[in-house]
């Protein structure tokens, strides 16, 4: 049962991502996840390298906003 769960967690993960390849607002909705709780600019590239190497277009994936790893935010 618990095999089947993460089967399907696993296969629902890889529509999402076969979505991302086709659908900019998949793509965004996912590296704001994975992007959520980054500190640091090399944080949030890491995510998104991840995701072009993944067969995510860099087209669909923006930077980061202005300002979002000011020294007020960087890790200490």
């Amino acid at each position: 049962m618990l095999r089947d769960s993460w089967e399907r967690a696993r296969q629902d993960v890889e529509d999402w991502f076969q979505a991302a390849r086709t659908d900019p607002a998949a793509a965004r909705q996912i590296l704001g996840i994975l992007t959520h709780y980054a500190r640091s600019r090399e944080a949030y590239d890491l995510e998104r390298d991840f995701m072009i190497g993944y067969g995510i277009p860099a087209a669909y994936l923006p930077e980061p906003e202005d300002g979002r790893f000011t020294p007020a935010n960087a890790v200490r």
